[in-house]
Parts: structure tokens; C-alpha cells; sequence
């Protein structure tokens, strides 16, 4: 899904960097298996990495993006 919507967008170096992020943690999980915990578990691994939060908050703005994508393509219903 995350290539999917990358695709989909003409992104910067900046923002196509937090979706490899992301990607690398969600990659092999459906969306409708990604809890809250999972997005706790990512955001506290970049707070630990010393990530600034806006960097932090910006990966989460992201994380949105991509439910948001597959809800509006009709790929994911939510929950």
C-alpha cells in the first residue's frame, strides 16, 4: 500500500524518506492489522532515535495519508 500511494504523489526527498520508514515497519502488515499499538511502537522508535517531533509527528501525518489513500480507493474500509 505505502508503494501505492508513493506512487501516486510527486514527493520530495524529505517526505519520500518517511514513507521508506514507514515501509519499513508496515511493509508486511495489512492495514487492517496495524493497531494502535504498532503506531506507538513507531513513534516512540523515532523519539528514541532522537527524531525531532516534528520530524515525529510528520511520519504519523504520513501514516493518516495512507489510510486515507486506501479508504478513498475503496482498498480499505476502517474500523
Amino acid at each position: 500500500m505505502v508503494d501505492k500511494y508513493v506512487q501516486s504523489k510527486n514527493n520530495s526527498k524529505k517526505v519520500s524518506l518517511a514513507y521508506m520508514a514507514i515501509k519499513d515497519i508496515f511493509d508486511d502488515s495489512f492495514l487492517d492489522d496495524i493497531t494502535t499499538e504498532m503506531v506507538n511502537k513507531f513513534k516512540n522508535k523515532f523519539i528514541s532515535d532522537n527524531k525531532s517531533p516534528k520530524t515525529v509527528e510528520s511520519y504519523l501525518q504520513r501514516i493518516g495519508a495512507i489510510f486515507n489513500f486506501a479508504i478513498d480507493r475503496e482498498l480499505f474500509k476502517g474500523t
